[in-house]
């Protein structure tokens, strides 16, 4: 009866205090797609496009860079165009003409 006891204590101090191990660390923060930095950056994204022919979070971070760049007026009405286009083949050749911008 006492070994019973004694069981059924360390039972219950495992189940209340655990094993000791420690959660592992969790992200609270979204991941989305890292954020472009410079011309180059943006370069390398619309080549993936021009590859891929898909574009959906590879726009992401791309109007904050081509404000910062001279021909932002024409990169950006073309990434609008970019932006709304559905068909693979209008996707690379937009995306290939703003590479020519660049």
């Amino acid at each position: 009866m006492e070994l019973y006891c004694r069981f059924c204590m360390l039972v219950v101090l495992v189940g209340v205090f655990g094993c000791g191990a420690t959660p592992s660390p969790t992200s609270t923060e979204p991941s989305g797609p890292p954020v472009l930095k410079s011309a180059d950056e943006l370069t390398q994204r619309l080549q993936f496009i021009v590859d891929s022919g898909v574009t959906g979070s590879a726009l992401g971070g791309m109007p904050e860079i081509i404000e910062k760049l001279e021909q932002k007026d024409d990169l950006m009405a073309d990434f609008k165009k970019l932006e709304a286009a559905t068909d693979p083949g209008q996707i690379k050749s937009i995306a290939k003409s703003m590479m020519g911008k660049l």
